[in-house]
């Protein structure tokens, strides 16, 4: 048996097991064939769609987005800048917004702790 069916079977026979399944993960796909409600997410993932692709992310994470005619910034999880004191993730996508040219960055620098945040053109 392969880990995915032994993983399946346990979370299909204990349900209560099923939020601490892939816990506080995200998926960005453009597969829109996933479906929230089955394996491995159980409904317990938020979704959201940008243009064709769809975000994925465990309840327990927080996802800030600010999009404009061009670009969709998204920002999972909690963030951090600690050189100007900022905590509040919707100031920091807005300054995100104005100031980045980073394509993607994933837990790329120390002040996004257990985040990702990207620019979508």
């Amino acid at each position: 048996m392969s880990n995915k069916t032994e993983i399946k079977s346990i979370v299909e026979k204990n349900e209560h097991l099923r939020e601490y399944l892939f816990t506080r993960g995200f998926i960005f796909t453009n597969n829109q064939s996933i479906n929230a409600n089955e394996y491995p997410f159980y409904g317990n993932w938020k979704s959201f769609t940008f243009g064709s692709y769809i975000l994925l992310v465990d309840e327990k994470i927080n996802v800030f987005y600010k999009k404009n005619n061009e670009k969709i910034y998204i920002l999972i999880g909690h963030a951090y800048n600690p050189f100007d004191g900022v905590y509040d993730e919707d100031e920091l996508i807005e300054n995100l917004f104005q100031n980045v040219f980073l394509i993607i960055l994933i837990n790329g620098l120390a002040y996004l702790h257990l985040s990702a945040f990207m620019i979508i053109n």
